[in-house]
């Protein structure tokens, strides 16, 4: 690498995405020894360092602040019965359980009824290292989804993980391309609908963090598929994709356990991930985006006694925590994480075996 070249006192190529420890910085493709970011940026505003010593800084922060190519196939489409409706959600690895997240009420109604008898589902497959949609159709009745009472949080059961190694390096520690990769084997009622190369991520419980653990002020991604947005006739946007806003965590609400974000959110964007940037540089789930906070405006015409009333987005949202999450999935599917998803047949095994062979898994 060019700058190991230049500061080979500082530099070693180093090849992985790491944290802030102690007296160095690890980044994707280097290693800064000796100096913290901080310290560095002291010494560049107390003028030792030289322009391009600014420049090379600036790059640093760049490298530290980049979101995590795959964390971009986090979100998940949903599509209420062909379109009449539309929410975000995000798919997660729990206990040997593989789960659709998204807001309760993208999928009941106020009276807890469902609003569909189909959904479908398009995920990102990001095998050829960009996204490209993979949808699936699920039958909404025969898959039986679950809310939570307290919390706009809903979840459903779509199959079983089945672990592809049997290494036991933390998620946080594992260098490798594909991280902690399983088959999915669907629950009946789930039905592939266009093919890929069938690279589609999970969050794992291990990429998530509770609401005691986060600090107000970090650095928070929204990420899913705001369709209310745009003029549909211009095709501005790619619905199939989905889109990315950056904002910061607002506050912690520990009574209603909520959080409030500096990020505005809109029709489509509900059930979809919350993306903390942690203060050790990892990127973890920590909530589900809930709704919009309205900024109230009451027009008063005393003369004539009538008034005009608009709700108009704050700029600021609302996250259910990951802790409603787990909680709702630990009181509905316990049964299922006990029984797991029993004797595999010879053709899932076929099938297991040949997907070790094509990403090179012993």
């Amino acid at each position: 690498m060019f700058f190991a070249k230049m500061f080979p006192v500082f530099y070693k190529s180093l090849g992985d995405r790491g944290c802030k420890v102690g007296g160095m910085v690890k980044v994707q493709s280097l290693e800064l020894k000796e100096f913290k970011n901080d310290t560095l940026g002291l010494l560049i505003n107390s003028g030792k360092f030289s322009s391009f010593g600014k420049i090379f800084y600036q790059l640093i922060m760049q490298e530290l602040n980049n979101l995590p190519f795959d964390n971009l196939g986090y979100p998940v489409l949903l599509s209420l019965d062909n379109g009449q409706s539309f929410g975000s959600g995000f798919r997660l690895k729990y206990k040997g359980l593989n789960f659709i997240i998204t807001a309760k009420h993208v999928l009941f109604d106020g009276d807890n009824d469902l609003r569909c008898s189909y959904l479908t589902m398009t995920c990102q497959d990001i095998g050829d290292k960009k996204l490209s949609p993979c949808i699936f159709e699920i039958d909404i009745k025969e898959i039986n989804p679950v809310f939570s009472l307290s919390a706009d949080v809903a979840a459903i059961h779509i199959g079983w993980n089945i672990k592809l190694t049997e290494q036991k390096i933390p998620l946080k520690h594992d260098k490798s391309v594909s991280k902690q990769p399983s088959v999915l084997i669907n629950l009946p009622g789930i039905n592939q609908i266009t093919e890929g190369s069938r690279q589609i991520v999970s969050v794992s419980h291990e990429a998530t963090r509770m609401i005691e653990e986060m600090c107000i002020g970090n650095d928070v991604y929204i990420i899913g598929y705001p369709v209310s947005l745009g003029l549909k006739q211009t095709n501005q946007i790619d619905f199939a994709k989905p889109l990315l806003r950056k904002g910061c965590v607002a506050g912690l609400n520990y009574d209603k356990k909520n959080i409030i974000l500096d990020c505005p959110v809109y029709f489509g964007n509900s059930g979809g991930p919350v993306i903390e940037h942690g203060e050790d540089d990892y990127y973890r789930i920590v909530g589900v985006v809930s709704q919009y906070v309205p900024f109230v405006n009451e027009w008063v015409n005393r003369r004539e006694k009538y008034s005009n009333v608009e709700y108009l987005n704050s700029g600021y949202s609302i996250a259910e925590p990951m802790d409603a999450v787990f909680e709702l999935l630990d009181s509905k599917y316990q049964k299922e994480i006990n029984d797991g998803p029993g004797e595999l047949s010879e053709e899932i095994k076929e099938a297991i075996k040949k997907v070790k062979e094509q990403f090179g898994i012993k």
